[in-house]
């Protein structure tokens, strides 16, 4: 780089003019942000409800295996995990989350757009608070479905409107 601003840095900031990069920390670190269409994580958007509206998202996802489970045991919960992402496209957070650790693509069940998260989630996770799994890697995963994760987030809804 012999000019005066560097290559990457002007790629950058053009990304973040087009609005798909930014440096919120303004401390030399980058997010570029997911260019994904809403897909699924396989390329599907099945199985996928995106319900709410705003700028970030509250979503829940869960591994088949531990789905298929519950299923031959005829039980209606298996573990899920309820995060939270500053966007309202939440695949980038989950693929982070979900590395290559696991033989299998977790499945995005439910994305709930929200202008806050936060508050969104925690009200969730103090709802499901005697379901949360104590031995589960952090304080994110409940044994829980998808849809009473939905019923949560509707009844609050019913009783904020």
């Amino acid at each position: 780089s012999e000019g005066v601003v560097h290559p990457a840095s002007n790629a950058l900031y053009t990304l973040k003019g087009k609005g798909i990069a930014d440096n919120p920390e303004k401390k030399g670190t980058w997010v570029i942000k997911d260019q994904t269409d809403g897909e699924g994580i396989d390329g599907s958007d099945e199985g996928v409800r995106e319900i709410g509206s705003g700028d970030s998202s509250v979503y829940v996802y869960y591994y088949p295996t531990y789905k298929q489970c519950a299923e031959l045991q005829e039980k209606k919960t298996w573990p899920c995990k309820i995060g939270q992402s500053q966007y309202s496209n939440p695949i980038h957070r989950i693929l982070e989350q979900a590395g290559t650790g696991m033989p299998e693509k977790p499945e995005i069940a439910l994305v709930i757009q929200t202008n806050n998260p936060s508050e969104l989630e925690n009200a969730i996770h103090t709802l499901l608070k005697d379901h949360r799994m104590p031995d589960a890697p952090g304080t994110e995963w409940f044994m829980t479905n998808p849809n009473r994760v939905e019923e949560i987030y509707n009844a609050g809804r019913k009783m904020s409107g």
